[in-house]
């Protein structure tokens, strides 16, 4: 997955899956998240400097990883534009008011934003059917982390697990089959084990910070200035029993109009439900990536059976530890470290070939 992003972008595939000599890139993309999600919260820690000090270890690595990509674009920009990269639409753009391309220092910005955000919308593609335990380890992947959580819920509920595979199992007649279209969309169950998992386990749990505009705004009935930021945890408003009864169970039902939830009930958690933001700063990748989720979560039901394994050791990976703090210690939650995205470690799961 990353040798395909950096191909894509630079040209130049960084061969991790047949070297380790590139991988601990990966991980200074991972700590330069965290670096961000930091400074998302308090940006006067970089404005003054101050995370040289305060986060010194994140710090350094951030500036490893913009060294090393300042590096490969000049080495792309090097090589001419006979490489038909993504980078290559930037190098040629020229701003049709002055005539300016990009500068380098904005080239660079954009190489590594490109970087992590196809990252993140390729992620799944190396999700490899295998026998035996799977283990998620991975920094900020969007998509990553919203299939981890499906997984880790679906192996801990058996009934949610059983319907789901009848659903899909029953709609399509090999792996091939699942595309886009019709069929796809009428697995409304599979698009609900998806929904809730993200409801439970948004990949940015955070508040997303937003100035408040000249002229005030007046907010749950208190009045709020112009310049103040304001913001939410999109993690708090998943579990609010107001828009969601029972908010730390994995429910796929809340998401379905049935007898024993009404339309009104699922119209309220659909107004709530906001793993990708909402409004004109939402993710515009939002339907491309809930696309990619629900093609990569059919195949996988489809082909292999999968459930969390015997070992009580290996079955602990990732949820809540007994003795933390609420909601830490909830054993039937998937536990993630919030930064600009998520950090996840699990699930372990055991994954076989469907018999047919």
């Amino acid at each position: 997955m990353s040798d395909i992003v950096s191909d894509a972008v630079f040209a130049q595939p960084f061969q991790t899956l047949t070297t380790t000599e590139n991988r601990y890139i990966l991980h200074l993309v991972h700590r330069t998240y965290e670096w961000i999600g930091i400074i998302f919260q308090a940006p006067k820690i970089a404005k003054f400097g101050l995370d040289n000090y305060m986060i010194r270890g994140l710090s350094q690595d951030r500036q490893q990883l913009r060294s090393i990509f300042g590096n490969l674009l000049r080495s792309r920009i090097s090589r001419g534009a006979s490489y038909p990269d993504i980078l290559s639409v930037y190098s040629d753009y020229v701003d049709p008011d002055n005539g300016e391309h990009f500068a380098e220092s904005e080239l660079g910005a954009e190489a590594l934003l490109l970087f992590g955000a196809g990252k993140l919308q390729l992620s799944t593609t190396a999700l490899i059917p295998i026998s035996g335990y799977v283990n998620r380890l991975l920094g900020p992947d969007a998509t990553s982390t919203s299939l981890a959580s499906a997984f880790f819920y679906l192996a801990r509920n058996s009934s949610a697990y059983e319907r789901v595979c009848n659903e899909v199992r029953n709609a399509f007649q090999s792996s091939e089959d699942i595309l886009p279209g019709p069929k796809l969309s009428m697995c409304v169950y599979l698009r609900a084990c998806l929904d809730e998992a993200m409801r439970m386990n948004p990949v940015n749990g955070g508040a997303l910070w937003r100035e408040v505009l000249p002229g005030g705004a007046i907010i749950d009935g208190n009045s709020v200035p112009a310049g103040i930021d304001v913001g939410v945890g999109i993690y708090s408003i998943h579990h609010q029993k107001d828009y969601y009864p029972d908010p730390y169970i994995y429910r796929p039902e809340r998401w379905i109009v049935s007898e024993d939830n009404s339309k009104d009930a699922v119209e309220i958690a659909h107004s709530a439900w906001a793993p990708y933001s909402i409004g004109p700063r939402g993710c515009v990748g939002k339907p491309a990536a809930i696309l990619q989720l629900t093609i990569s979560l059919a195949r996988v039901v489809f082909e292999l059976d999968m459930r969390a394994p015997a070992d009580p050791d290996l079955i602990k990976v990732g949820q809540g530890v007994e003795g933390e703090r609420f909601p830490r210690n909830l054993a039937t939650e998937f536990q993630a470290k919030g930064t600009f995205s998520s950090i996840l470690n699990g699930p372990m799961l055991e994954f076989k070939w469907r018999e047919t």
